[in-house]
């Protein structure tokens, strides 16, 4: 991508482009004076500083990464993602690869999977980048590169543990929030990733979380803070 076209991606004026090369590490380089910028690099980056960015900022992330150029103003996106099946309240882990491998049995259990061994090896390549706790007990283990032949559909795996285990998060602390988002292509990744971190966000929905008693209850709080967010 030239920068017009990672403007029109990411939605972001040339002057912000060029602001977040220079202070967020955006990744471009310049060949013969002009940027050029490789999609599966920016996407990565994105997928590192997303924690980090304010709401309105992972809004516009959420509506300027086009899919089919659908418009994304009320529209649920991470809801209808989780299913009775890809939900866990209690797991069982106690160390962060058998966290990677419950949320693999899990996500395998929902028959959605085709290839368990290629899903357990890219969220350990992942992993092994840099941890994906955000801070506040909460993390969102991926693949980092989509890989459509080895799932059914996108879904999203979601787990409780009941006292929280060491995860490699920024603040040290323990996470017992785990959602691991399963996406056929890069562009929705991008956008539910963007939605469910503006979610997480909010510490009254965390405690909601925690406090459910079911997959059911999870579920409800789910839709309703989705709702909410969107003013449905």
């Amino acid at each position: 991508m030239n920068l017009k076209e990672l403007c029109a991606y990411l939605r972001l004026p040339e002057k912000e482009v060029l602001r977040r090369i220079e202070s967020q590490g955006l990744p471009g380089r310049r060949v013969r004076g002009e940027w050029i910028f490789h999609k599966v690099e920016v996407d990565d980056w994105l997928q590192r500083t997303m924690a980090h960015l304010p709401p309105e900022q992972l809004s516009r992330i959420e509506q300027g990464v086009v899919r089919a150029g659908r418009p994304l103003k009320e529209e649920m996106l991470v809801s209808p993602l989780l299913l009775k099946d890809s939900i866990r309240v209690g797991m069982a882990a106690r160390t962060r690869a058998s966290v990677l491998r419950e949320l693999v049995e899990i996500a395998d259990g929902t028959g959605l999977v085709y290839d368990r061994e290629s899903l357990a090896a890219s969220l350990k390549e992942r992993e092994e980048l840099g941890s994906t706790a955000l801070g506040g007990g909460v993390a969102i283990p991926h693949p980092r590169v989509r890989q459509p032949w080895v799932l059914v559909e996108s879904f999203l795996v979601a787990g409780v543990h009941p006292r929280g285990i060491p995860f490699g998060g920024p603040d040290g602390s323990l996470v017992d929030l785990f959602f691991m988002p399963l996406c056929v292509s890069d562009q929705e990744h991008l956008q539910v990733l963007a939605r469910l971190v503006r979610m997480l966000q909010d510490k009254k929905f965390l405690q909601r979380l925690r406090e459910a008693g079911d997959a059911e209850e999870l579920l409800e709080a789910f839709r309703a803070k989705e709702k909410a967010l969107l003013r449905l």
